[in-house]
């Protein structure tokens, strides 16, 4: 919580909690739920801003694991012909392999300028990123480092890429499945509910004697709707899984 009380936080709550209490008590005409409700809208936000720093490195973390299988492989073939071994991950290094290939880099670059051993170099690799895959990686690469057998190594290393490679298949058939749920969920926000609200202040104002504002049914039908679709979009887009947003 002590985040949340920086300056640089505050402003931003405050400036969501009137925002949204201005804006449902032009549309309700009710203070006090307005306030309710820019309250609730005001600690989802500060819970947002709380928990973003878990969430940005869980996506970098993310960003890296998806070109991770391919550079394994290339590496494991490059020693399966006895090649030495930092030569090796210079190689890699020089490839493009995303972060991974950018964290091969730093760890040569303090091997060579800082002295620190290649195990100290990997191990501080992977120690800046939250991936259990990528601990797992490095684990191989310092034990392909310090074995004496560089085939049994690539082996090893080829049989992680295999692995991390089924596990993105496996995320992906699970996001298939998933996406077919967003898109009836969008369809029927935008399409179904805004006509059956439409019906609904019809026949409300004619027989129920329901009033809605022009005002009212103005801030809901050109914000309150592509709000909750922009909603649903994003929840699409931090679902996607990364291998499959490309670059």
């Amino acid at each position: 919580m002590n985040s949340l009380l920086k300056q640089k936080e505050l402003p931003k709550i405050l400036v969501c909690f009137f925002g949204v209490w201005f804006a449902a008590s032009a549309v309700l005409n009710d203070f006090l739920l307005a306030a309710g409700l820019a309250v609730f809208a005001s600690g989802a936000f500060a819970f947002w801003l709380l928990t973003s720093g878990k969430r940005k490195a869980a996506k970098k973390a993310r960003v890296l694991e998806k070109s991770l299988p391919f550079a394994l492989l290339s590496i494991s073939s490059e020693l399966g012909y006895n090649s030495d071994f930092e030569k090796v991950l210079e190689n890699a290094a020089r490839q493009n392999h995303g972060l991974f290939s950018d964290g091969l880099k730093k760890a040569l670059a303090e091997v060579k300028q800082s002295g620190a051993s290649v195990q100290e170099a990997l191990l501080h690799f992977s120690e800046s990123y939250s991936s259990t895959q990528l601990k797992r990686a490095i684990s191989q690469l310092i034990a392909a480092f310090e074995q004496g057998s560089r085939k049994a190594s690539a082996e090893n290393l080829k049989k992680l890429a295999s692995e991390l490679l089924a596990r993105q298949r496996i995320e992906s058939k699970e996001f298939n499945s998933k996406l077919a749920l967003f898109s009836l969920l969008f369809i029927t926000i935008s399409a179904v509910i805004p006509a059956l609200f439409q019906s609904f202040v019809i026949v409300g104002s004619a027989f129920l004697d329901l009033e809605f504002s022009p005002l009212q049914v103005l801030l809901i039908g050109a914000v309150a709707f592509p709000v909750l679709d922009a909603f649903v979009i994003l929840l699409v887009l931090e679902k996607t899984p990364e291998f499959l947003k490309g670059k």
